[in-house]
């Protein structure tokens, strides 16, 4: 197996040096980092080569702090953080499939009244799967996750409350479901 891989890093703070105060100073928090990767790889099995290649653009994480300036609320929640997230990745076995794959999502995490320590996400996954020699889909898949959460003392006791949503489907060659679950 012969593998060569190449990632780049990009991270830009658009408005961090701009003396903002007020409602805008969460605009100095704003933080964009992206990734990108391509891999190359070539195997051989029992005289058989074959090659894939994978690439991931963008993969790209937008977040900000501090959200509770902009809104004033700062009597009723503190330490406010949202992250999003946006992937893409293509990956192809030469003159045999390709497979496509987006991923979005977010997280918005922030302290309530001083005292509940509070969590929301959420990502959803999307892949198509295709044969490169009859063009057709092989498979299809959706996930989606969400779940919220927060941490409070009672006490000496560290209560977690949690609520979990998540659902799969998955179809197959000709468009039927294969698989189908769903979890709350």
């Amino acid at each position: 197996t012969l593998r060569d891989t190449f990632t780049s890093t990009q991270r830009w703070n658009p408005f961090s040096q701009y003396n903002l105060t007020g409602a805008a100073a969460p605009l100095k928090t704003i933080s964009l980092i992206n990734n990108f990767t391509k891999t190359m790889q070539t195997n051989e099995q029992t005289g058989t080569q074959y090659d894939s290649e994978s690439l991931t653009l963008p993969d790209v994480t937008f977040s900000i702090s501090d959200l509770e300036k902009i809104f004033y609320g700062s009597r009723w929640f503190s330490s406010s953080n949202l992250k999003l997230r946006y992937s893409w990745i293509e990956q192809t076995n030469m003159g045999t499939d390709e497979q496509y794959t987006t991923q979005y999502g977010g997280d918005l995490r922030f302290m309530l009244f001083n005292y509940f320590d509070t969590v929301f996400n959420y990502t959803k996954k999307e892949a198509d799967k295709t044969d490169l020699r009859a063009r057709t889909s092989l498979e299809r898949i959706e996930d989606d996750h969400f779940s919220a959460q927060t941490s409070f003392y009672i006490g000496s006791l560290r209560v977690t409350p949690k609520l979990r949503y998540s659902s799969h489907d998955k179809w197959l060659v000709n468009g039927k479901i294969s698989e189908s679950s769903t979890e709350t």
